[in-house]
């Protein structure tokens, strides 16, 4: 009985830990979306992107040093929504800020490629 007294704080501190950051996972960013133009080329996934690929970029934060690389991401635009493959990273944008392809832009149904507001999240 001593024991387990002893281990419950560990064991209530790893249930916290793990919750936390599945509640970070599902969080929706509120944010501007660029064009992504990478036609063709290597990313720092590894892969090679088109604009015709739904993929899209994570600023700096997001990206966590490449853990996000090849997670989907829902994007919202106006009552649409599209998911996406994190491709790689976007160092100049700022902490709310993506970059997507053409096709997501399509996807949206974005017709000018500005700086939409955009919501998402890493699924």
């Amino acid at each position: 009985m001593h024991s387990f007294a002893y281990m419950l704080p560990v064991l209530l501190s790893l249930c916290s830990f793990s919750t936390a950051a599945n509640v970070e996972r599902v969080a929706t960013t509120l944010g501007q979306a660029s064009l992504l133009v990478s036609n063709g080329a290597v990313r720092e996934c590894g892969t090679v992107i088109l604009n015709s690929d739904l993929s899209m970029t994570l600023p700096s934060a997001s990206w966590a040093g490449g853990s996000n690389c090849g997670h989907e991401v829902t994007v919202k635009f106006e009552g649409r929504s599209v998911q996406l493959k994190v491709a790689g990273e976007c160092p100049v944008c700022i902490a709310s800020q993506i970059e997507m392809t053409d096709a997501a832009f399509d996807a949206l149904g974005v017709s000018e490629r500005g700086m939409p507001t955009v919501t998402w999240s890493l699924d």
